[in-house]
């Protein structure tokens, strides 16, 4: 009796070496060697794994897609990935995890740039930090969203910059959001360049220079909130002060709620008794000496 032989690799096999051809090794043979086989055929042990194997992991109906069109699409709310080919003629900033891209000393201990500073200094500097930079903590004003003042007028950034489409989308909607946020603030005294000498003591009946010089002094005691910052926490006092308007007409001012203005004008005067009245004022630095 003459020996069968692999329909596949051809090699002869013994009575034990044989396996027939099912329907998944048959579907395997044709679609990947177009070989047709018979029922009267055999194939070796080696050459039939990858069929079964094939088989077993063959996706079912329910995890396909329904047609080939859908499957191409990209998900909902997703943008695809482009290469960035949009020149800008925009200051950037150099990108890199290892270092700190203003100081440019290593890590490790490197933060994560906030999205509300790249923002904030791109539309007040025009300087693009990217998403890719890092940087030292000890940069950050005492409030954590800002940089000092001489942090800006050091850096060393590149003339122009390549961005992606959605590079490009995420920067305009974190300029618009910032300019609507913006738009909602009636009254706040976080950007002292908007009011002149006069403009602040009408309010608050200090200088700008004297308001700056009392945030100095209690910005490590205050800290800011979602509802507001110590210097409007500070302002709110100031023109509590100045003007005696009741709480409910400042909440409007202030666009904050009527409890948070009560707290802030706690805040503030607790803060003051503690670390400003007690070094500044006569009465109160003679007894602290004697």
């Amino acid at each position: 009796m003459p020996l069968k032989t692999c329909i596949l690799c051809e090699k002869r096999l013994k009575i034990h070496q044989r396996s027939p051809v099912n329907k998944h090794v048959a579907k395997y043979l044709k679609k990947n060697f177009l070989i047709e086989t018979t029922q009267d055929q055999f194939i070796c042990g080696k050459c039939s794994r990858p069929a079964y194997y094939a088989a077993s992991h063959q996706p079912s109906c329910a995890q396909q897609p329904s047609c080939a069109s859908t499957s191409s699409l990209p998900p909902q709310n997703v943008l695809p990935n482009s290469p960035p080919s949009i020149k800008l003629n925009i200051k950037t900033t150099s990108k890199s995890h290892a270092y700190c891209f203003i100081c440019k000393k290593p890590g490790p201990k490197l933060i994560v740039v906030p999205t509300s500073t790249r923002t904030e200094t791109f539309i007040q500097h025009n300087i693009l930090i990217t998403a890719e930079s890092r940087c030292c903590p000890g940069h950050f004003k005492q409030n954590g969203t800002s940089y000092e003042e001489n942090v800006i007028s050091k850096l060393s950034t590149i003339d122009n910059v390549f961005l992606n489409r959605s590079s490009l989308l995420n920067l305009l909607t974190a300029v618009r959001e910032y300019c609507v946020c913006s738009k909602s603030k009636r009254l706040s005294f976080d950007d002292l360049t908007t009011f002149s000498e006069e403009d602040m003591l009408n309010l608050t009946g200090i200088s700008v220079s004297n308001f700056l010089a009392l945030l100095k002094a209690v910005e490590l005691s205050i800290r800011n909130t979602p509802a507001r910052t110590v210097a409007t926490t500070i302002g709110i006092f100031l023109f509590k002060l100045k003007s005696g308007l009741s709480n409910k007409v400042l909440s409007t001012l202030f666009d904050v709620s009527k409890s948070s203005v009560r707290r802030a004008i706690q805040t503030s005067r607790k803060v003051l008794m503690t670390d400003f009245v007690p070094f500044n004022l006569a009465f109160h630095t003679f007894h602290a000496k004697m």
